[in-house]
């Protein structure tokens, strides 16, 4: 007998300002979607390449929300704390070609984030929140199957940890670094809760990392 799919949507932000200025952006400091972000994700709704869900989990930080608003018009966003960006403390809102000088931070990237950003957070403390939001999907799994799909909007270092928790080091996905507006698509089964397929989400079009707006 097949064993029921559950699948996951795990979508990045759009794009925003300090993004394209190559900016620290963490739970701290925020700012608002890029019209050429918001157009794509636009687009894309009216192309009819964006998934049919029935459940939507979101970071409370103003860009996913924004996004989730955009992809998902109308739905119910349910906020969720261990969704957000990592807090990078003293380093928000300042330049990473800045930062790429300083001790810390060149340690803090040798170590794939383990070491904590000044005055930030730990690195135990934000795996435990990549964690417990598998755990909460596992959950939902056995107690609502019928919440599936389901979409989570959220950003870059949870959706690289969540696919380094999830996939092994071969696989091609593992610390996937999403495109603005960009994510994945991770199909689960039970008993046991384990990711059988993974793939990217709308790889027809050109995100706006590989436009010229993102090179200048």
């Amino acid at each position: 007998m097949t064993k029921e799919i559950f699948t996951v949507y795990a979508i990045r932000h759009g794009l925003t300002y300090r993004n394209l200025k190559h900016e620290i952006q963490g739970s701290r400091l925020c700012s608002e979607l890029l019209d050429e972000s918001i157009a794509l994700i636009k687009e894309r709704k009216n192309r009819g390449v964006v998934p049919e869900i029935r459940r939507l989990w979101c970071s409370p930080l103003t860009r996913a929300v924004a996004t989730a608003e955009l992809y998902f018009p109308g739905m119910d966003i349910e906020l969720k704390d261990y969704l957000v960006e990592r807090d990078f403390g003293e380093w928000d809102g300042r330049l990473v070609s800045e930062l790429k000088t300083e001790a810390q931070f060149i340690n803090f990237a040798k170590t794939d984030g383990r070491t904590r950003p000044p005055g930030g957070e730990p690195y135990a403390d934000y795996q435990k929140r990549i964690k417990r939001a598998i755990g909460e999907i596992e959950i939902l799994a056995h107690r609502s199957p019928a919440s599936f799909p389901l979409a989570l909007i959220f950003h870059t270092g949870p959706i690289r940890s969540l696919t380094e928790h999830l996939l092994p080091p071969d696989h091609s996905l593992f610390r996937y670094l999403a495109p603005g507006a960009g994510g994945l698509k991770l199909d689960f089964i039970l008993d046991p809760f384990t990711l059988v397929t993974a793939s990217e989400l709308f790889t027809d079009d050109i995100p706006i990392e590989k436009t010229h707006l993102w090179q200048d």
